[in-house]
């Protein structure tokens, strides 16, 4: 019974470890070009203080992609923060946490499948939103988001101009609203040094080598 058991407990541990290894290397490869693509990391020293985040300011990764052409493109993405929302023809809010600002080459750079739209247009205007399919499904029962203008906040109306599939959990984003970048006031910064709180990704070029490329990155 002991040895029965032992092997038993010994099988199964491995089997969760095994799923759990596989869970987390799954994590992002729906992406096609996802060996091309780098999150933007800052490494601030500042007064004895030493920091690293997955963050960068909204100037970087244009200024990168304008000066290396190792680059092929870029997205950025902000945290729009907690937002209630309601469609144009309702009276009931709803919170929605998973909302951000994000650049029109979301759907170049990642591989997130539209159900309806034109990935190319989506988020090009100001004033426009792509939503996942749960999102169209709950405000738009009747199958009739795009062309929708769903409220934000009681006063603030954006154009739906794409669905997009309910991302994977396999993925470390989870975005249900992705609000048009385009008008935003924060991206018009040039400095280097402030307004860190964007989520930014580089999309390289076949063939180029992200090590070498960061050797290049001055001081």
């Amino acid at each position: 019974i002991i040895n029965v058991a032992g092997l038993a407990v010994g099988i199964a541990s491995c089997i969760i470890i095994v799923l759990f290894v596989l869970g987390e290397l799954s994590f992002d490869r729906h992406h096609q070009f996802a060996d091309r693509i780098y999150r933007v990391n800052t490494e601030i020293k500042f007064g004895g203080n030493h920091f690293r985040m997955a963050h960068a300011n909204s100037a970087l990764p244009e200024i990168l992609a304008d000066n290396f052409p190792e680059i092929e493109s870029f997205v950025r993405t902000k945290s729009s923060g907690l937002r209630f929302v309601k469609n144009a023809q309702g009276s009931e809010n709803f919170k929605e946490t998973r909302v951000r600002w994000a650049d029109s080459t979301f759907f170049k750079v990642f591989s997130v499948p539209l159900v309806e739209g034109n990935a190319e247009k989506a988020l090009t205007e100001p004033n426009t939103v792509a939503i996942s399919r749960t999102i169209a499904e709950k405000y738009f029962p009747n199958g009739n988001a795009i062309g929708g203008s769903p409220v934000f906040d009681n006063n603030w109306n954006h154009k739906v101009t794409a669905i997009f599939e309910d991302i994977p959990a396999a993925s470390h984003f989870h975005h249900d609203i992705l609000i048009a970048m385009a008008g935003l006031d924060d991206i018009e910064s040039v400095s280097l040094v402030s307004g860190s709180d964007f989520t930014a990704y580089l999309l390289l070029r076949d063939g180029a080598d992200s090590e070498k490329l960061e050797e290049k990155f001055p001081g």
